[in-house]
């Protein structure tokens, strides 16, 4: 007769391999089921998919002594306002000038 710390290790390991056993099952049989990828390709085209809108861009023009300040707002979407600001050197004697972009 075994004794009864063995019997209970014996359940804990065929325990552990039943439950892997489901678990590989189940990701094979996930796997078999996988779309093609044109398709996953198409439908994910089609989520980002928007309908085109007038932008209807407002913008109001600062100058100061250095740069020209333009401030205003633009529509992404039909209620979705993006506001805008963007400063432009009065000088043309650099070529290059530094980007940022802020998005939230």
């Amino acid at each position: 007769m075994k004794n009864p710390q063995s019997q209970k290790m014996n359940r804990i390991w065929l325990t552990a391999a039943l439950v892997f056993s489901i678990i590989s099952l189940a990701i094979s049989a996930l796997h078999a089921q996988l779309l093609p990828a044109d398709k996953i390709r198409n439908d994910f085209s089609a989520l980002l998919q928007r309908t085109a809108v007038d932008p209807r861009p407002s913008i109001q023009s600062f100058r100061t002594d250095s740069v020209l300040i333009e401030k205003g707002y633009f529509y992404s979407e039909a209620a979705e306002k993006v506001p805008l600001l963007i400063y432009k050197p009065l000088s043309n004697k650099i070529k290059k000038l530094p980007v940022v972009i802020c998005l939230h």
